[in-house]
């Protein structure tokens, strides 16, 4: 969502000290979604109707990274979605079939129900780090995040299963705030930051560093952009790159460590 001001954010401040815990980072982040579904948008009510627009069409970015595949029935897949997925149901010529995961899925569900909305899409209670738990490799032909990854607790885990998911030859498409956890003083669920160093994707924190374009590598080509305010990455699974390997235990992709 764009840059948004956040009714609770004197509450967030106020407890800073404990605002590191992720329970407590996600219980502020449920909060929001409660003031913004209640109060059907509040400062956003046409993202609000974009969101329960069955007709809304796919946005252009999405329906370029599609542009490649002749097949005529799609799968999208929107990670940390939030309640309401914002992705678009339409697009001439192909059916799109929209799964979206989020964390808080289950309590989602709830809020959905207290508002009285029936989602377009229900969200799967799923983190990003465990995609894998759920769908099969390539499994999707586009896979998205937004404003998502950088609140997640292993990022570079994340994203490697988000490149398991996708096809061979297909995108996952990321756009977050630029060093959102650094302007957020590493609050609640901002503990890592993105930004663009020299074309390269780099996530950091303050755990360490990540050149994510050397990295990733030997999965997918990283293209990465910023305007300043918000950086964009479109990722490309090789086609012949074999599907990543997670485990549960200590790796590099846990993020404790600069590479």
């Amino acid at each position: 969502m764009a840059h948004r001001f956040r009714p609770l954010d004197a509450v967030s401040h106020a407890v800073r000290p404990l605002t590191s815990l992720r329970p407590v980072g996600l219980a502020l982040e449920l909060a929001w979604w409660e003031w913004w579904l209640l109060r059907k948008g509040w400062q956003w009510p046409e993202e609000y109707r974009r969101r329960l627009d069955p007709e809304r069409p796919l946005a252009p970015v999405h329906r370029d990274l599609l542009a490649h595949l002749g097949r005529e029935r799609l799968r999208i897949l929107d990670v940390g979605s939030g309640p309401l997925s914002e992705v678009g149901r339409r697009l001439p010529g192909k059916e799109l079939e929209v799964v979206a995961v989020d964390p808080l899925g289950r309590a989602y569900t709830w809020l959905l129900r207290l508002s009285g909305l029936r989602p377009l899409v229900p969200v799967v209670p799923l983190s990003a780090e465990d995609l894998s738990r759920r769908f099969p490799p390539a499994s999707f032909d586009l896979v998205q995040a937004r404003n998502a990854i950088d609140h997640s607790r292993h990022p570079r885990r994340a994203i490697r299963e988000m490149l398991r998911v996708v096809r061979p030859g297909c995108y996952v498409y990321l756009q977050h705030r630029v060093d959102e956890a650094e302007s957020r003083e590493h609050s609640a669920l901002h503990q890592w930051n993105f930004r663009c160093e020299d074309g390269c994707l780099v996530l950091w924190g303050q755990k360490g560093r990540t050149d994510l374009t050397a990295v990733l590598a030997p999965l997918a080509t990283v293209e990465c952009r910023s305007d300043g305010q918000w950086v964009t990455a479109i990722l490309r699974r090789h086609d012949d790159s074999p599907p990543t390997v997670t485990t549960g235990g200590a790796s590099a992709d846990q993020d404790s460590v600069s590479a």
